[in-house]
């Protein structure tokens, strides 16, 4: 019984952490994605640019 409380206990600590993990992961993500944006549209504003001279 004394083990099974500890197993309980372990995936409890479990749970907490995979969710800081994967809320760390999604912060990340969503500044890769910003970044890819932003220099898409840095390329486009660029290109625009050059066509017109």
């Amino acid at each position: 019984m004394h083990s099974r409380i500890k197993f309980k206990m372990y995936i409890k600590k479990h749970n907490g952490s995979a969710l800081i993990v994967s809320l760390i992961i999604l912060v990340v993500l969503t500044v890769i994605a910003f970044s890819a944006s932003r220099t898409t549209m840095l390329e486009e504003k660029m290109t625009a640019n050059s066509q017109k001279k």
